[in-house]
């Protein structure tokens, strides 16, 4: 249990950490619990941990406080346990003796910045180790030195410390951004590809750091197409997802999406009256489900602690997996009421999460029901409903129309997606086409192209 580091070559710097210092923290807090959770929570990421399964135990000690459990040794090994990653943290022995350590409160504290610090010269020396190899391989001398520059104000600004950035500094990595997209065709290798080709070709896939709105009115197919959106991100490309609901029961949505996979009738597969095919199909999709890296969130709480509890499972899995993608349904669900702050705060709090988390946060929203009473169904930017930050906080706002669902004309399963906003980028719409009988979207120019949607 002690601070020492594994031995190193002599023409190479120790990296820079202190176990003993993470242990403390994690000591404290399977001694103290809420207390020293609470003193800490601010100062640490999981990321600042250098061995990761220090960063596993205090993922879990967060989350447990977040729903306002017991945080001590006998919760944070359960958590572990039920996660599958008790093992990998070195089981119940080691969490044993964490607790053993005898630590006030104030120590904890101490022994947090102490990581924090450690965390912050990491990213100093990764930083250093990209300029090296970069300047050994550039031919611009100046734009060299602006990444160089660029490298090293990102990293103290991740380390909690703040930075005020130049445009010299941020310009040599905005260029390098270019030529990948230059020599990608104009495809930006960060974006998250939809698995619908019509609408990639528009926006270009799906960003991190932004926070993209698919809104409409209810029976438009939005929920559905975030589920179709997640089995496509997490089975088609194997990238981790995590869907937080406080619509639907995760049961429910697995049933969905088993119906979605398997091309099998929803109201059948509720029933048990499947046919024959649609079990066989079914059971088929079962094995490649259980592999898919999708992770589902029940939102029990409002506000604030919905926010907290979302981000503390994101970043948990962020950790251990590697997240991808956040999908959450919906806004209006998980704010206190439907007043502008309380909207506002949801709203918000997602685009810092998608900051933070550095990926592409996409949460639903409703649109007002004055829609339902003009002649002109298809949906508007201010038709948000609830509050305008919704359209101030989102990078992208998506609109979800069913024709045949106001017009009573037969359903040929059209729906109109329209590209509202689009923050530097191009707005307009697509057509995809739904399968309300086994919510299924699919794209026609996917179909094409040989995709599955």
């Amino acid at each position: 249990m002690g601070d020492s580091q594994p031995g190193r070559k002599d023409d190479k710097p120790p990296v820079p950490m202190d176990l003993g210092a993470e242990q403390g923290v994690l000591g404290g807090i399977l001694v103290h619990g809420g207390e020293s959770v609470a003193m800490v929570s601010s100062l640490l990421n999981a990321e600042d941990f250098y061995e990761r399964r220090h960063g596993l135990v205090y993922s879990a000690a967060l989350m447990l406080w977040d729903r306002g459990e017991p945080v001590d040794e006998i919760t944070v090994t359960g958590y572990l346990h039920d996660q599958c990653h008790l093992e990998a943290v070195g089981g119940p022995a080691f969490l044993a003796a964490l607790s053993d350590l005898i630590l006030s409160p104030a120590h904890v504290e101490h022994y947090a910045r102490v990581v924090r610090g450690k965390a912050a010269l990491r990213r100093v020396v990764a930083a250093a180790e990209h300029i090296i190899h970069q300047a050994g391989r550039a031919h611009d001398a100046d734009q060299a030195l602006a990444d160089a520059q660029a490298r090293i104000a990102q990293a103290v600004q991740s380390g909690h410390l703040g930075a005020v950035l130049s445009t010299r500094d941020v310009l040599g990595p905005v260029f390098a951004a270019y030529q990948d997209r230059r020599d990608n065709g104009g495809r930006d290798d960060r974006a998250l590809p939809t698995g619908f080709p019509s609408l990639d070709g528009v926006i270009g896939g799906l960003r991190p750091g932004k926070l993209i709105l698919p809104a409409g009115r209810p029976g438009m197919g939005k929920t559905c197409w975030m589920l179709n959106l997640s089995a496509n991100v997490s089975l088609r490309q194997r990238k981790t997802v995590l869907f937080a609901t406080a619509e639907q029961p995760p049961a429910e949505m697995v049933d969905w999406l088993v119906c979605c996979e398997g091309q099998v009738n929803t109201q059948a597969w509720a029933s048990g009256k499947t046919t024959g095919a649609e079990e066989r199909s079914a059971m088929a999709r079962r094995e490649d489900l259980e592999r898919a890296p999708l992770y589902w969130l029940k939102v029990r709480e409002k506000g604030s602690r919905a926010l907290r509890s979302i981000m503390s499972h994101a970043q948990y899995l962020r950790t251990s997996n590697g997240l991808a993608l956040l999908v959450v349904d919906y806004i209006q669900k998980i704010a206190r009421s439907t007043k502008h702050e309380d909207i506002s705060e949801i709203s918000s709090g997602l685009k810092d999460a998608a900051m933070e988390l550095e990926i592409p946060v996409v949460a639903a929203a409703q649109l007002s029901r004055t829609i339902d009473d003009r002649d002109d169904k298809r949906p508007k930017l201010n038709d948000l409903k609830g509050s305008g930050s919704l359209e101030e906080d989102a990078d992208m706002v998506l609109s979800f129309f069913r024709p045949a669902y106001y017009n009573h004309v037969p359903d040929d399963g059209s729906v109109k997606v329209g590209i509202l906003k689009h923050r530097g980028g191009p707005t307009g719409s697509i057509e995809l086409r739904f399968d309300k009988d086994c919510v299924r979207f699919w794209d026609e120019a996917a179909s094409q192209q040989g995709g599955l949607f």
